[in-house]
């Protein structure tokens, strides 16, 4: 859990979020390997060819598609995750989850997490050649935990943008749920996401004609909320791949918009 500031700058610098004792491990196996920003504000960055590697220990839980990482996990908290440069990258087994407003009180969970009605606030940005994998992605999440009031509301952002700058979403275990994003999953949320100047976001299935669970993708772009997602330029994609994929824009009350503008592309099987 960081709080404040943390950076990973040199070139063969790598960071593991895996625990180191029996006890470490055994509550890492049921929490996430990475949180930023829970109460306050928390950045870290991640630059000159660094690695944030929270793929290690994949036993357990991990095999369903837990252990990945919170930006932004409280309400009320703002968390900042950069990553730049070619060679610097970041992998997570489960779910990359980017303003997540959940709300603990002593007096409902036994301990103090996020502000009753405050809003969570996550950003991901990813630069000049820098990677990020994750088996799946959430962005801007509906209010949780016991003493939520329901007001809460959170506001995600995501900036992908150079040539090779990549989020890649796949599976990272056997276990894994299919490889999907979602974005906007409550009235009150926001997502922003910008791929730009030869920047990716895929979402690899595997081959087409693959099987088994996690042969589909999914990207829907607001359950319930506001999203806008902007693709622009030669070289920036949204690429699908899989048995099946599935592009959605704004379902469930949501509202969403789709641009791709001069020479983007976005390539998937169905659009609804």
């Amino acid at each position: 859990v960081l709080a404040g500031t943390q950076a990973v700058r040199e070139a063969g610098r790598a960071f593991s979020t895996a625990a180191t004792t029996a006890e470490g491990r055994a509550r890492a196996m049921a929490a996430t390997r990475l949180v930023v920003g829970q109460t306050g504000r928390g950045s870290f960055t991640v630059s000159g060819g660094a690695v944030v590697d929270g793929t290690r220990q994949p036993e357990g839980l991990c095999l369903t598609g837990a252990c990945g990482a919170l930006i932004g996990a409280g309400a009320g908290a703002h968390g900042v995750f950069s990553i730049t440069g070619a060679g610097s990258r970041a992998s997570f087994l489960g779910t990359l989850q980017l303003a997540h407003p959940l709300v603990y009180t002593p007096a409902n969970g036994g301990f103090v997490f996020g502000s009753p009605g405050g809003q969570a606030r996550g950003s991901l940005s990813i630069e000049d050649g820098a990677t990020v994998t994750s088996g799946t992605g959430a962005l801007a999440t509906a209010p949780g935990g016991p003493a939520m009031l329901g007001t809460e509301s959170a506001h995600a952002t995501v900036l992908i943008d150079g040539p090779g700058s990549t989020w890649t979403l796949k599976p990272m275990t056997a276990g894994s749920p299919m490889p999907g994003l979602t974005t906007a999953a409550h009235a009150s949320a926001v997502a922003e996401i910008t791929i730009r100047n030869g920047g990716r976001l895929v979402l690899d299935g595997g081959a087409v004609g693959g099987t088994g669970p996690n042969a589909y993708t999914f990207l829907n772009l607001s359950r319930g909320g506001s999203t806008h997602v902007s693709v622009h330029g030669v070289g920036s994609a949204i690429d699908m791949s899989g048995r099946s994929t599935v592009l959605q824009v704004g379902r469930q009350g949501g509202v969403a918009t789709l641009d791709v503008l001069a020479g983007a592309t976005v390539t998937t099987q169905l659009m609804q």
